[in-house]
């Protein structure tokens, strides 16, 4: 792993203001966000943390929660075989912890799954997700594959197969009429 493929691509800084909009504004709390990458053209990693503190004012309403820290990674490579009816497959490792201001674990999540591109704009995605998350003092657990299939040979007709199966949470279930 050479050092010139290592690059900062993300750091960033925020902070919020509380209060009424006037002349003087009570500073509120301060965020950060920041990833390193590594990527040769085959073979990427990515590391990430973001951070919003406990008093960080949300007024735009687009941040889902704050004084939580967020750790995670994204890894894949890519395999391209000499043979006639497979083109590449990437097998790719994604996943995040989700921490509080105590330390305290709130959420997981990890996810193996390949892309495979075969001959003829043929796709297929495989995937399985394995993540627990605490709401309202309970531990939610969720198991779900997902497959995919595509084919965009013929322009006028792209086809497409998706399934899912999985567990749904209490939360979810309530959520969407489940």
């Amino acid at each position: 792993m050479a050092a010139r493929n290592w690059d900062f691509s993300r750091v960033d800084s925020s902070a919020s203001f509380g209060g009424p909009i006037v002349a003087r504004q009570r500073f509120s709390d301060a965020g950060y966000s920041g990833r390193l990458r590594y990527g040769d053209g085959i073979r990427n990693l990515s590391l990430y943390q973001s951070y919003l503190g406990p008093d960080f004012v949300a007024a735009t309403g687009f941040l889902e929660r704050v004084d939580v820290r967020q750790s995670g990674w994204e890894s894949n490579f890519y395999v391209r075989p000499e043979n006639a009816w497979i083109r590449s497959w990437q097998p790719i490792l994604d996943g995040y912890v989700i921490h509080d201001h105590t330390g305290g674990l709130q959420e997981w999540w990890l996810s193996p799954r390949v892309d495979w591109v075969f001959q003829k704009q043929t796709t297929m995605h495989t995937m399985y997700v394995r993540s627990r998350e605490r709401w309202l003092g309970r531990e939610y657990d969720l198991n779900t594959a997902i497959y995919r299939f595509e084919n965009t040979l013929w322009r006028p007709l792209s086809l497409s197969f998706e399934m899912k199966v999985g567990d749904i949470s209490d939360v979810v279930a309530t959520e969407f009429g489940y």
